[in-house]
């Protein structure tokens, strides 16, 4: 199940495509910010700036 979030940085939308693991890094292709994916709850994916 993807989910899609808002870069941090942008705005522009990120894909999560659900594969994805607590602690994977996802990039976004608008501005090239790196992050790393989060867990809010059990259901709900999240992204945090990776520095």
């Amino acid at each position: 199940m993807a989910t899609q979030v808002s870069c941090p940085t942008c705005d522009s939308e990120l894909l999560i495509e659900g594969d994805e693991r607590v602690g994977e890094e996802v990039f976004c292709g608008y501005c090239g910010g790196v992050y790393k994916v989060i867990a809010k709850d059990v259901e709900t994916l999240e992204v945090e700036e990776d520095f």
